[in-house]
């Protein structure tokens, strides 16, 4: 991966927005620029917030967590169905997700879910804590959640 800082991927798998890593800027500005150029209604409260808008409208986002020498992480929100397209590009990514973990980087994986789940109270559930409560690697994780929805996608 290069230098990116937040990746946005539309249902058709295509990266249709990439904000650039530079140490001045933060998520939330590319989230910002992301919703006024698509006008797209996003809360700004949070990151989170931001990639929970638009993994409820069918959008993948990829938050690179970094600094200017290395990339530490990587949050990956998902929506709560995949289309063919978006589980290509995931599967893609996952022997280089599997590397985060393997080299003791964050990786954390959120899937939308219309209702609050009850271990984590959010609207996404968590592979971080469901990979931890299964003694699951997240990839491994991540890798079964694309595996189920190949051939039911939209």
């Amino acid at each position: 991966m290069n230098f990116d800082l937040l990746r946005i991927i539309d249902m058709n798998g295509e990266e249709i927005f990439n904000y650039k890593y530079s140490p001045l800027r933060n998520h939330m500005q590319g989230y910002k620029i992301f919703a006024s150029k698509y006008n797209i209604p996003l809360s700004f409260t949070s990151n989170e917030s931001s990639a929970l808008g638009l993994i409820s409208r069918g959008y993948i986002s990829m938050e690179f967590l970094r600094t200017p020498f290395e990339i530490l992480g990587c949050i990956l929100y998902l929506p709560i169905e995949l289309t063919n397209e978006q589980i290509e590009y995931v599967d893609r990514y996952i022997p280089y997700l599997k590397r985060f973990e393997r080299d003791r980087k964050v990786l954390a994986v959120g899937i939308y879910s219309p209702e609050p789940l009850y271990y984590n109270n959010k609207k996404y559930r968590d592979l971080t804590i469901e990979a931890s409560m299964n003694n699951l690697l997240v990839s491994d994780m991540l890798k079964e959640e694309l595996e189920k929805q190949k051939g039911k996608s939209l």
